[in-house]
């Protein structure tokens, strides 16, 4: 395995942008969210950039408040396949209100 602390950072866009994609929600319709980070991979990450997860969180998922936790020995579901073990995994959860729905 391989990469660098960008792609560790990088992940706090992508994972809230595809769990709106997997679920066709919009970030207007989002009402809250849940973000977990490996807190293994913030170790790699300098310090100073750590400011950027929750920036990139908030492009993801708009205005809507969120709340983030990162935390050691993750596991998670993965979709057609189980639970198991992740590894300096993130996840989101968003819940997310459909236009004109109550």
């Amino acid at each position: 395995m391989f990469g660098d602390w960008e792609r560790l950072v990088n992940m706090a866009l992508l994972t809230p942008a595809k769990a709106l994609k997997s679920e066709d929600i919009r970030k207007e319709e989002v009402v809250f969210g849940f973000y977990i980070h490996c807190a293994k991979a913030l170790h790699a990450i300098p310090e100073e950039e750590h400011g950027r997860i929750p920036a990139l969180v908030r492009i993801a998922i708009g205005d809507a408040p969120f709340i983030g936790s990162f935390s050691f020995h993750g596991y998670g579901h993965f979709r057609g396949a189980g639970n198991f073990h992740g590894q300096l995994a993130n996840s989101m959860v968003v819940f997310g209100e459909k236009e004109g729905k109550q």
